[in-house]
């Protein structure tokens, strides 16, 4: 009877061990801490049990969505940081309307000249039982940032099928960065909604609301991935 042969187990002496252990001493490193700061890091509690969750996250390769939930991937989206609000507006939904409140909020989000990004965007969709402080508590795990307004405008620009990617009809994409409009914390989106597109500035609180009842959007939450 042949025996199974088992894949040996990698542990942190091995090259992969160790290039984890060089990311993390990288890491540390970067911080120059104190003696005391060192110190303080070295005994606080909660940094075994974060490493292997961390782990467990990872070790698949794959991104596990919360339970019950969606995550969609979009790969090195270009973004541009340098476009005039209005001409962004303009180009990514051709939809909006004239007066929408987000033509008013260009100023918390300047261009910055010449900047051309690359991003992997992470979309992230809790059906009816998300918010926009769900899901950033849910990219805070995973250690993504928080995207501009700009991040989904390119969205919108690149991927003028995205209801189809998607398997919707149609698609409600916030940025996950706020902005302060008349004492209001806000959020912008982009609202796929056949035949075109159209930019919107929602109050924090209208996210997460089920629209299913009256045909409205699949909403998703999107997030960078470094």
């Amino acid at each position: 009877m042949l025996k199974k042969i088992l894949a040996p187990l990698v542990t942190h002496r091995d090259s992969k061990g160790r290039k984890f252990m060089d990311i993390v001493g990288a890491r540390y490193d970067k911080k120059e801490l104190s003696e005391e700061e060192a110190q303080n890091v070295n005994e606080a509690p909660g940094l075994p049990e974060l490493i292997d969750k961390f782990i467990e996250r990872n070790r698949s390769g794959c991104l596990v969505p919360p339970e019950g939930c969606r995550v969609y991937i979009l790969h090195k989206i270009k973004v541009q940081m340098d476009r005039d609000w209005q001409e962004a507006i303009s180009v990514v939904g051709p939809g909006t309307l004239s007066n929408n409140n987000i033509r008013k909020v260009g100023d918390q989000y300047p261009p910055k000249s010449g900047v051309v990004e690359k991003a992997d965007i992470i979309l992230v969709n809790f059906n009816s039982g998300g918010s926009l402080e769900r899901a950033c508590l849910w990219a805070d795990e995973h250690q993504f940032k928080k995207t501009n307004p700009r991040h989904i405008f390119a969205i919108g620009e690149k991927k003028p099928w995205l209801p189809i990617e998607l398997g919707v009809a149609y698609v409600l994409v916030a940025a996950t960065e706020k902005c302060l409009f008349e004492g209001i914390w806000c959020a912008c989106n982009i609202w796929w909604n056949k035949p075109g597109r159209k930019c919107i500035l929602n109050g924090v609180e209208d996210y997460g609301v089920d629209r299913s009842c009256y045909g409205g959007p699949s909403e998703w939450f999107a997030f960078i991935r470094e």
